[in-house]
């Protein structure tokens, strides 16, 4: 049982590493596209995020509570501002809420 829990995990920690990839290959597109997969990835990650922390449950130390809030605010700016000038900045707090998710299944991965 324990086998297949960490298997389940550490898919998702595979999935959370391919909404990076994601970003990186809609960066160099139109503005409209670019604020689409933004809140494509936000829904994945939503999604997958509450899944992973159910499948989780007491098994793992680390709680992603605070990672689980801080990206239904980012969720809600993107999907709320959809003007030009914050791409940029809504794209860099999307993309370092991953890298920072990233750290956090790195260590648990370690222990």
């Amino acid at each position: 049982m324990e086998t297949i829990l960490e298997e389940g995990i550490q898919q998702d920690h595979a999935s959370f590493y391919g909404e990076l990839a994601v970003l990186k290959k809609a960066e160099g597109g139109s503005i409209p596209h670019l604020w689409q997969t933004l809140r494509e990835v936000c829904e994945r990650l939503t999604i997958g995020l509450r899944e992973h922390m159910e499948r989780e449950g007491t098994h793992v130390p680390h709680d992603h509570h605070s990672d689980f809030r801080y990206l239904q605010i980012i969720t809600r700016f993107i999907i709320s501002e959809d003007r030009p000038h914050l791409l940029n900045n809504r794209y860099q707090m999307l993309t370092n809420f991953i890298r920072g998710l990233h750290r956090h299944m790195d260590e648990q991965e370690a222990a």
